[in-house]
This record gives C-alpha cells, sequence and structure tokens, in this order.
C-alpha cells in the first residue's frame, strides 16, 4: 500500500478484448479518468482507498497492491511475477486470474504457486467488485502486520540493548560485593546478595534469549541435505555431561537414517532442546529414560523422535508449551526460559516440517520431529 493513501493494481492482459471489458466493468463502480498514462479510478464517497491501475509488466517494479491477468498475459510474465513475490514475503501480493474455458489449460500450470485467486469470463461486476475488495484488504492488512512485526522487532532490539548493561552492572556489583564484604553480611545479607546476582544473571539470558528468537523470525534459511543420525550423535555429545549427572540411559536407533532436508544448525538446536527436556523434565532422583530414533509415514515426511519417560503433559496444556514465555512448572521446580520449544517449533516450520507432542502424565512424552525426506538430494534450495 503506497504511504500516498492508495493501491495500486497491475494489468497484465494478453487479450485486448480482456482489457476492454474488465475497464468498462471497473468504471461502472467508481469514477475514472486519466491524466497521462495513468489511470485513476477513485473511491468517491466510498472509505475504500483509491486505486491506481498500471499495464504491463514494466510496470512490475512499481509499488503494486494487486495483479490482475489473464492466462495469456500470466503465461508471458511468469516468471517476472514469481520474482515480485517472493522479493514482497513476508508481505501478501495476490494475484487475481481472469481466464475463460478456453484459457484455463493455459494458465492450469500457474495456478498452485501464482494465482491467489480464480474468476471465469465473462466477469460479472459485482463478483470482480468483491474479489478486489477482498484481495485488496488482504494485502492492505498483510502490509499493515509486517510494519507491526518490524515495530516490535525493533521495540526487543531496543529493550533488550538498554536493559542489558544495567542487568550485567547489578550482576558485576553485586559479585564485587560479595567477593568483598561477604563475611561482613549477616543475618541472611549474603543469601539476598546472591539471590540479587541470580535475578539479574537471569534478567540477562532472558534478554538473549529474546533476541536469538526475534533473529530467528527474520532469517531466511537455505535448505539442504541433512544426516538426522549424525546430528543425533553431535547433540548426545554435547549433552553428555549432563547425561552422566543425571544417569540417564539415552539409546539411538541403529542406522540407517533417512536424509532430511533441512538445516543442520536448525535441527542441532531442535534436538538439544527436546533430549535437554527429556533429561530435566523427570520425578526427583528418577534417572532419565531416553529413546530417540526415526519412523516411517505413509507421506514424503520422515518422522524422527524423542521419547521419555518423564512426568508428562496434561492434555489441556500441550498447545500451551509451545507458546513464548508459557511454563507449566515454576523456576524452583525444573530451570527455564520458556522459550526453547517456540524456538523449536518455528525452526521446524522454517525447515517445512512439523513439531508435535503425544504424552500422557506420569508416563512420559514423545516429541515427533517430521521433515521432508531426501534420500536421493543433493544440491542445497532456497528458503
Amino acid at each position: 500500500m503506497n504511504a500516498d493513501g492508495f493501491q495500486t493494481v497491475l494489468l497484465l492482459l494478453g487479450h485486448r478484448e480482456n482489457r476492454r471489458l474488465l475497464v468498462k466493468e471497473l468504471a461502472a463502480f467508481r469514477r475514472c479518468f486519466e491524466p497521462g498514462s495513468w489511470e485513476f479510478l477513485l473511491a468517491g464517497d466510498s472509505e475504500e482507498l483509491p486505486l491506481v491501475f498500471l499495464e504491463g509488466v514494466e510496470n512490475l517494479a512499481a509499488p503494486v497492491d494487486l495483479i490482475v491477468a489473464d492466462g495469456p498475459g500470466l503465461a508471458e510474465a511468469r516468471q517476472a511475477v514469481l520474482d515480485r513475490k517472493a522479493a514482497e514475503q513476508p508481505r501478501f501480493l495476490p494475484v487475481l486470474l481472469i481466464a475463460s474455458k478456453a484459457d484455463l489449460g493455459l494458465a492450469s500450470s500457474q495456478l498452485w504457486k501464482v494465482v491467489d485467486e480464480l474468476l471465469f469470463a465473462p466477469v460479472r461486476r459485482v463478483e470482480l467488485q468483491a474479489r478486489l475488495a477482498v484481495l485488496l484488504r488482504a494485502r492492505s492488512l498483510s502490509v499493515h502486520m509486517e510494519r507491526r512485526n518490524q515495530d516490535l522487532k525493533a521495540f526487543v532490539y531496543m529493550m533488550a540493548h538498554d536493559l542489558r548493561a544495567p542487568a550485567r552492572a547489578v550482576e558485576g556489583l553485586a559479585e564485587a560485593l560479595v567477593e568483598d564484604f561477604g563475611r561482613d553480611l549477616a543475618g541472611g545479607g549474603l543469601e539476598y546478595v546472591n539471590r540479587m546476582r541470580d535475578a539479574a544473571s537471569e534478567m540477562g539470558r532472558l534478554m538473549d534469549a529474546a533476541l536469538d528468537f526475534v533473529k530467528l523470525e527474520s532469517r531466511e534459511p537455505i535448505l539442504a541435505v541433512v544426516d538426522p543420525e549424525a546430528v543425533v550423535r553431535r547433540v548426545v555429545e554435547r549433552l553428555q555431561p549432563q547425561i552422566e549427572q543425571s544417569r540417564a540411559r539415552v539409546s539411538l536407533q541403529d542406522g540407517p537414517w533417512p536424509k532430511v532436508l533441512g538445516v543442520e544448525e536448525f535441527l542441532v538446536s531442535v534436538l538439544h532442546n527436546l533430549v535437554s527436556n527429556a533429561l530435566k523434565y523427570v520425578p526427583p532422583d528418577v534417572p532419565p529414560r531416553v529413546e530417540i530414533g526415526w519412523e516411517e509415514t505413509p507421506s514424503i515426511l520422515a518422522r524422527l523422535y524423542v521419547r521419555d519417560r518423564g512426568i508428562g503433559i496434561p492434555a489441556d496444556k500441550r498447545e500451551t508449551i509451545f507458546s513464548p514465555f508459557r511454563r507449566l512448572h515454576s523456576r524452583e521446580e525444573y530451570e527455564g526460559l520458556g522459550l526453547g520449544l517456540t524456538a523449536a517449533q518455528r525452526m521446524v516450520h522454517l525447515m517445512h516440517g512439523r513439531l508435535s507432542v503425544q504424552s500422557e502424565p506420569g508416563v512420559g512424552s514423545t516429541f515427533f520431529v517430521e521433515l521432508v525426506r531426501c534420500d536421493d538430494a543433493e544440491s542445497p534450495l532456497g528458503g
């Protein structure tokens, strides 16, 4: 949506008759005039924004809010439209295809990737007006949400940057106080200072986690072939001190494992979080038992799993655990910030996969990571 308060519609029409009929129908419900080469269709007394209509693929670089095409026009400009839609992400740039029955075969190969709405010619005026209104409203909301998201990211960066320094100062002063005057602190004073230091340290970790999550939202990952078995062994090696300390038994499924499409560091982070939670969320003084493996699925997805025999998750809380900063237990019971599973779910989505859980309180939980299986793929793919 243009900052000057109008929305722009680009016409890609290969049939001259389509253009004539379309302009006729549009002019029937808006006042139309042409200064120079631009066609303005004004909203008149309604609350809708004025529309600016441009024609031709050469205008695709302009601030465009909606593309209206017919079969021949879309076939000719297909790649340019795809590139423009990709450049607009995460904003939604809608494409409306107006096609006759004869042109539908020409356009059908474009439908699943390019087209968001389809109208059959001849177009009825009321239906055309409704489709334009809905698509332009969707575009406006998409732009608005993207701007709000950018504002939120800027706010998080500002807060984390401005608060990190005071938090570190409090933590450093508390440590200095303990070192220099610890013997003189009586009546629980030392305990209070240590709690103050721990709280400042936790505040710093929380701000770092929030920053990492915001950075994750803005990443455009490049997907490539990943070996999940190698990732699992890497994760288990990293967690070996925690495994030994908790006297856990971790078993891995024997190979061969399938290759999957993803981002290796993302998968490391996701499985590290799931295995770490499996080691953590167990009853007191109970050695954890963790199984890591994979399952076949009827689809193209490979299903990795992390299964534990821990405390489990109540049925009404299984969606809550994926929400940011939502914890099922106090920090006194189990440490954590409440962002791990949220970030893990987002990473899995960025790899075009799914993260889910099955659980029974007192019995244990199984987390599933479903990713596209690609045993034969070799080259990286754009995200």
